[in-house]
């Protein structure tokens, strides 16, 4: 889309909100303008003329509803007094054991106020419970309702239904609201369509665990001619972010009619430049369902393909992209019907199924929501950009298992993570240790490199040969060095990602509730301000502790730490930056989860204890070579005692592998170049 279509489509969009607008003011204050008795009359042209269109339903119907006192006697479904035709299905209890989630239905575009799930807090301070779907706030869009209907087009005339008032029907299951609307042609002023709007809600003890809604739509031809009916509604609003990593993502489920493919498209993501993204199809594959996602809640909107009035386009729009605090930008999802044809008395659909829940794995990984066409266990890891190609569901779903296994034992999540750090260190350390050792000696011969750079300068095939016989005779494995931060890389971002998204971790206090830290998913918050700090990337909301602990430790590693002779004062000055450029790692971390951080924390803490007796190892290991003993680091048996010492003593020296000279050459090569590159320096000097 160019950019004069979205100009257009701007401008279009401003006009049709400052004649809503404007409507509204002058049906206020002149009402007599708009209806010839006290019922509001709402027609369109079947065939006839293009002229202004609205919609209508019957007030003296709702209002009998609403008075009624046999509906709000029933349990489970009861119109709210003096909301015009609201009502509540499921349950607002604490922990309702029937109905875990409860909705309110508004009658303005039969769009939802709110969904609550009763089983869980807003936060760890606050003891309500967690609501989320509720509008958004902005002006001059019809997209702040959740599941509110937006259009009709009926015969090419589009009528709107969003700030229409829908009428809520009578009925006595406690588990199903219906709203209809009656669209009228505007010459004979009789209806011509009738759309039915059902809710419907789940107990506990359906496969969904009652955390799955149906919302079904029917649309009747009550006239006598043909019609061609499209429709437009909204999908779900994005959950509240619970910390600042919490990013809401749209995310959208695609099929090749065997497996699904994810696509995760973050809100930040949208700028002034794109402000709306297609979800239909993604590399040919057919959408199977779409929503909003947060670190812990899902709102996701299944569509039934066999509705006889399918779902044709779905787009997600951004509502503010302009917002700097990418934690507030917020995304709108938009779903229209294919045209279809309605013939006189007869009828189409269309049918949606909407998760509305957590993404609790005791939940997403039952059979019911693991199943194709849902799999929606696949949200539980959501990865975008660089670090999806080293983040392994595998390997996350490993971790979380641990941590479940030691939360059984322990009881406290943040001892559950100390003890996984424990784990992990162990099972590195035999790594670990060869690459400190690896690392020592090539810090010892720099200063041997340094001078067969100025004895070969002219000579590199002889400098190569030469530092690959020095190599060799230190029996060094240079790729040893890096090979520990590589197989770490990708735990550290599973934990990173597990850490994150963990719902247990949600509201977890750190040692049993007795420290400061209260909940492992936010940062610990020792002390919380009233006014926020705004700095250049971030805002500081409260003092959290954990990030300075981790300054502390990384200043003391950084000081523990041998360092290679700096042979020039270019090295010397490089390291000196990267003891400072440490200190910034807690910074970027200030306001991540508590859980994260203490992770990092205790490793970096292990990691000192475990580098010193490293290096304890390696200095007794150089001094017992200088009293002619020789250590062998393989475990000894009763049978291979008596050898070990004969055996390397004697043996023969190794020949130079494959892997040692193509270091070797490498980095020559590397040398030849910047001494190529200080020569063309000099030159122009």
């Amino acid at each position: 889309m160019d950019k004069r279509t979205i100009i257009g489509m701007v401008v279009m969009l401003a006009v049709f909100a400052a004649y809503q607008i404007t409507a509204v003011k002058l049906h206020q204050k002149h009402p007599e303008w708009f209806s010839k008795s006290d019922e509001t009359s709402s027609v369109i042209p079947s065939t006839g003329p293009a002229t202004q269109v609205a919609a209508t339903t019957s007030p003296t119907t709702q209002g009998t509803l609403t008075t009624a006192p046999a509906i709000a006697a029933i349990a489970g479904y009861h119109a709210v007094p003096g909301t015009g035709g609201q009502v509540v299905l499921g349950s607002l209890q604490h922990s309702d054991p029937k109905y875990p989630l409860g909705i309110s239905i508004v009658p303005q575009g039969a769009g939802l106020q709110s969904a609550t799930l009763n089983a869980f807090k807003k936060d760890v301070r606050d003891p309500s419970l967690y609501e989320f779907q509720t509008p958004y706030d902005f002006a001059d869009t019809d997209l702040n309702d959740a599941l509110a209907t937006r259009w009709v087009k009926i015969n090419g005339n589009q009528i709107d239904l969003h700030n229409a008032t829908w009428t809520l029907m009578p009925g006595s299951d406690p588990t199903k609201a219906v709203y209809t609307i009656d669209v009228a042609d505007n010459i004979t002023n009789q209806p011509v369509l009738k759309i039915s709007k059902t809710y419907t809600v789940k107990d506990s003890r359906d496969p969904s665990k009652g955390y799955e809604i149906g919302v079904n739509y029917d649309y009747e031809n009550v006239g006598t001619v043909p019609l061609k009916v499209r429709a437009s509604f909204n999908g779900t609003n994005a959950p509240e972010a619970e910390n600042r990593n919490d990013t809401p993502s749209v995310i959208g489920g695609y099929s090749d009619e065997q497996t699904i493919k994810i696509k995760n498209l973050p809100t930040a993501s949208f700028t002034e430049k794109q402000k709306e993204a297609y979800f239909s199809t993604h590399f040919d594959w057919k959408n199977v369902w779409v929503g909003i996602t947060s670190a812990y809640f899902n709102a996701l909107i299944r569509p039934d393909d066999k509705s006889s009035v399918p779902v044709e386009r779905i787009e997600a729009l951004a509502l503010n992209p302009g917002e700097k605090d990418t934690l507030k930008h917020r995304a709108a999802i938009v779903f229209e019907t294919r045209e279809s044809d309605i013939a006189p008395s007869k009828s189409g659909a269309t049918a949606m199924s909407v998760y509305l829940g957590p993404k609790q794995r005791a939940i997403l990984n039952s059979d019911y929501y693991t199943t194709f066409p849902r799999s929606y266990d696949k949200t539980l890891v959501l990865t975008s950009g660089f670090c999806s190609i080293c983040t392994f569901t595998w390997l996350v779903d490993i971790l979380v298992n641990m941590l479940r296994g030691f939360h059984w034992v322990l009881h406290d999540w943040g001892l559950s993570i100390i003890l996984l750090v424990c784990l992990v260190r162990l099972l590195l350390h035999p790594i670990t240790k060869r690459s400190q050792i690896s690392m020592s000696r090539m810090g010892k011969m720099g200063p041997e490199m340094e001078k067969l750079k100025k004895k070969y300068a002219d000579d590199p095939d002889g400098l190569r040969k030469q530092q690959a016989e020095l190599i060799r005779e230190q029996g060094i494995t240079p790729i040893l060095g890096c090979l520990p931060m590589f197989l770490q890389m990708p735990i550290w971002i599973a934990l990173y990602q597990s850490l994150q998204t963990t719902f247990e971790l949600r509201h977890a206090p750190f040692l049993w509730n007795f420290t400061w830290i209260k909940d492992l998913s936010r940062p610990d918050s020792l002390i919380a301000f009233q006014h926020p700090i705004n700095l250049y990337f971030f805002s500081v909301t409260a003092l959290n502790l954990l990030p300075f602990f981790m300054a502390g430790v990384f200043f003391i590693q950084q000081k523990v730490t041998p360092k290679p002779v700096a042979a020039t004062k270019e090295q010397e000055q490089q390291q000196k930056m990267m003891q400072w450029m440490s200190l910034l790692f807690p910074v970027m971390l200030y306001t991540g989860p508590a859980g994260l951080n203490l992770y990092i924390l205790t490793s970096t803490a292990i990691g000192i204890i475990e580098s010193k007796r490293i290096r304890d190892h390696i200095k007794e290991r150089e001094e017992a070579e200088k009293d002619g003993k020789v250590i062998v680091d393989a475990p000894n048996t009763r049978n291979r005692k008596r050898f070990a010492n004969d055996a390397a003593r004697t043996a023969p020296a190794k020949k130079e592998g494959w892997l040692t000279n193509v270091i070797a050459n490498m980095h020559a090569k590397m040398e030849e170049v910047q001494r190529e590159a200080d020569k063309k320096k000099k030159g122009k000097k």
